[in-house]
């Protein structure tokens, strides 16, 4: 292993992390002007240009349609909604208690499987 990867990655999560923190603040400052939908819109226009800029980005590209399949579909389902939440959460809530929850979301889902 390369002795700078670790720290490249590092550098890496700390830049995602606060990619998704100054989206969270953005999402929170614009909703005092924009109604729940305007909001939702803004935010997968920028997700799916940010997407398009990554798929373009490959050589090579699969189809969707064997993916499409019905787990695939509950799961996207299952995502849609959690979003839903999370925005709703966003604007509601102050964005500290929001950021604690969605952190300590992890914790919850590994206690919840280690009883079964």
């Amino acid at each position: 292993m390369h002795p700078h990867s670790n720290i490249r990655g590092s550098l890496f999560m700390a830049v995602g992390m606060a990619s998704f923190t100054m989206n969270d603040a953005i999402t929170k400052e614009m909703s005092s002007e924009m109604n729940f939908g305007q909001v939702m819109l803004v935010r997968g226009v920028f997700a799916m240009l940010l997407m398009a800029a990554l798929f373009f980005r490959r050589t090579k590209v699969r189809a969707l349609t064997p993916v499409m399949v019905k787990p695939v579909a509950l799961r996207v389902a299952a995502e849609v909604a959690g979003t839903i939440a999370f925005l709703t959460a966003i604007v509601h809530l102050p964005l500290a208690n929001t950021a604690a929850i969605f952190q300590a979301l992890p914790l919850a889902v590994t206690l919840a499987r280690r009883r079964k």
